[in-house]
């Protein structure tokens, strides 16, 4: 039986958990329904479904949730796999998010930038067209890179036997949905589209940390002088939904309280609320609007492309312009 870490925790794990699984059932039900009514509920429930399993990802990954790691591990490997992260795998995921506390940065296994300099211009045009159609290709993009690297890169071959599993298991998912109904499964594709495209707006202003290449998560990477926990928290950024209504950011898993998760990365993330209210008592300056974050997600959706969340020329009055960042999903090496 699982054992939970803390006492508190058990009423609001058991809710996330439980609405993120059987609340993903419900939606596959409604999207095979032949009304389009009970088909757009279906959509927005995959997901939601399927961001709330993320950040779900995102607590195995601290251990907030049980009491043992086996069993965080267990939540997050099955968490992963529904998401898409299982290319990349759950060790890796997890290895990759403590870099980023650890060493305040975004670390990519794979330098997208430079295989767009590099790649045919129809292939180029392609992704920037999709992107400015705010379709999810650069992620789709690394999700592709994760299940061939193994192929073609003689030093990842013991990757091979899981990605074979893991693209077994995809295509049956896969195969079961077409076979049963096209339609539902054409849905659950435009599901998983919206579902990174949601993840995407959140995770894009967190941070105004630099993007580093990583070749290796289990090499030490030495910070740059400066990188304290200052830095940390003057490049971190809360987006946080409805201010005054706390229960508003139960909609992400209160991810948004990201200041406050980062100034202590083991509290659970239905403490958060209070934890921000101690730290900050609302002065905080690191908090940007709904609006300011909607409008310039769409703004700069093909600058954050090319260039690192402030990689632009500061606006007229001096101010640093943050563009957002791309590729720092937590389902993404």
């Amino acid at each position: 039986m699982p054992r939970f870490k803390y006492r508190d925790g058990v009423a609001p794990n058991l809710a996330a958990i439980g609405y993120a699984t059987l609340g993903h059932l419900a939606a596959l039900t409604l999207l095979f329904a032949p009304a389009w009514p009970a088909n757009v509920v279906g959509i927005a429930l995959t997901v939601h479904t399927l961001m709330i399993g993320t950040y779900l990802l995102h607590e195995a990954i601290h251990e907030t949730i049980f009491a043992t790691h086996a069993q965080n591990d267990t939540l997050g490997h099955v968490v992963a796999f529904l998401g898409g992260g299982g290319w990349a795998g759950y060790a890796e995921l997890r290895k990759k998010h403590l870099h980023h506390h650890s060493d305040m940065m975004d670390p990519t296994t794979f330098d997208f930038r430079s295989f767009l300099d590099r790649a045919p211009h129809p292939v180029v045009r392609t992704i920037e067209a999709l992107e400015w159609l705010h379709v999810p290709a650069v992620e789709l993009l690394l999700r592709a890179e994760h299940a061939l690297r193994p192929f073609g890169d003689g030093t990842r071959g013991a990757d091979r036997p899981r990605m074979l599993m893991v693209a077994a298991a995809s295509l049956g998912w896969w195969s079961g949905l077409c076979l049963l109904s096209v339609r539902a499964c054409l849905l659950y594709a435009v599901s998983y589209l919206l579902f990174v495209s949601g993840l995407r707006v959140f995770d894009a202003f967190h941070h105004t940390f630099d993007l580093v290449v990583v070749t290796d998560y289990d090499t030490a990477y030495v910070l740059p002088p400066g990188r304290d926990r200052f830095y940390e928290h003057a490049n971190t950024f809360s987006n946080v939904i409805g201010r005054g209504r706390p229960r508003a950011n139960l909609f992400v898993l209160n991810f948004a309280y990201h200041n406050a998760h980062h100034a202590k990365p083991g509290v659970p993330w239905y403490r958060l609320p209070d934890l921000d209210r101690t730290l900050y008592r609302g002065k905080s300056q690191q908090k940007r609007s709904i609006a300011a974050h909607l409008r310039d997600f769409h703004r700069y959706r093909l600058e954050r492309v090319r260039r690192d969340a402030t990689d632009i020329p500061p606006a007229p009055d001096g101010r640093i312009v943050n563009i957002g960042a791309v590729a720092v999903s937590l389902l993404t090496l």
